[in-house]
């Protein structure tokens, strides 16, 4: 998803054009805070063969078999769309409501509604599929915790206490090991662990959008045009320069969102790109496919569906 922007930020508005006088006045600073609030979830990736990748593109969520590029499929109004742990259901998104639907988009139901001027986001599956764990936002300020709630619906559980106007900070993005053991998610520009009760917070790299490799024992983390890949308990740092090079006209790359394939062997992630287009900057995303044995980066969507915030299912 992109990031609810805080209220005192609400006056410049970051989505398909940005105001190019507006955005070049403030230079470089001004987009790497960009980079920051527009950053996206990664999801839980759980062991298996590869099987269909989730993302969102215009508002819908879509379906994509990674060995077919351009073969998305539409399943859903919503954003923010994971797998549970057998790939047969999908929790997303749409407005205040926390919902989940069969993996093909049928059987569609809420599993929480939040009250007017709440919001909720980045839902991910516990790995016995009855949890689903998400950002909560409570306060109309864009300042969100992380929270959980039974797949059958009920109460929702306050895991975090970090989001509100005193701190002006949010935890979110959160995703849930493999092994079930612990919780990674954003704060701050910072990747934190936690066990799935809330406690044994502690910082584990700088980074945005973790998601947490199908053994459980690496996290992948974005940091810009960059992909960091970190050891669960931190150590054995690895940093993959995706794109190195820009282009005369381009201002930023940003290889976000990343998640690791079913098998371990892949990253997908999203490909957001800006580029100084006369009057106004032009951000593009695209679906990719990095290999982490050969280095090659597969393109799976183009700029007209987008793709953000995706999640690979193992195969059924």
């Amino acid at each position: 998803m992109a990031t609810r922007l805080p209220v005192n930020f609400l006056p410049v508005v970051w989505g398909v054009h940005l105001n190019r006088g507006l955005a070049l006045g403030v230079g470089a600073a001004l987009l790497a805070l960009a980079a920051l609030l527009g950053s996206s979830p990664a999801q839980a990736t759980f062991p298996g063969r590869p099987g269909l990748i989730a993302f969102n593109g215009n508002g819908r969520i879509w379906t994509i078999s990674p060995g077919t590029p351009g073969s998305a499929k539409e399943l859903a109004t919503g954003i923010e769309p994971g797998f549970s742990p057998n790939g047969e259901l999908i929790a997303f998104v749409k407005s205040r409501k926390l919902l989940v639907m069969r993996s093909d988009g049928s059987g569609e139901r809420v599993v929480f509604e939040d009250d007017p001027g709440n919001y909720v986001d980045d839902p991910c599956f516990s790995p016995d599929g009855k949890t689903i764990f998400f950002s909560r936002d409570t306060g109309e300020e864009g300042y969100s915790d992380i929270w959980s709630i039974p797949l059958a619906g009920g109460e929702p559980r306050r895991l975090t206490f970090t989001g509100g106007h005193d701190t002006e900070v949010s935890a979110e993005f959160p995703e849930v090991a493999p092994n079930g053991r612990f919780v990674v998610f954003q704060r701050d520009g910072a990747t934190m662990t936690m066990r799935p009760d809330g406690s044994r917070l502690k910082k584990l790299t700088k980074g945005l959008d973790p998601s947490v490799s199908p053994d459980s024992r690496q996290v992948v983390v974005q940091r810009f045009e960059k992909l960091a890949i970190i050891g669960a308990g931190g150590g054995h740092e690895r940093v993959l320069d995706l794109y190195p090079k820009k282009y005369p006209g381009e201002l930023q790359r940003e290889a976000a969102s990343p998640t690791f394939s079913p098998d371990g062997k892949s990253i997908v992630f999203t490909f957001r790109r800006t580029v100084d287009a006369g009057p106004h900057l032009n951000v593009t995303k695209r679906l990719m496919i990095y290999s982490l044995k050969t280095h090659k980066i597969t393109q799976l969507t183009n700029a007209e569906i987008g793709g953000s915030n995706p999640d690979w299912a193992p195969a059924r």
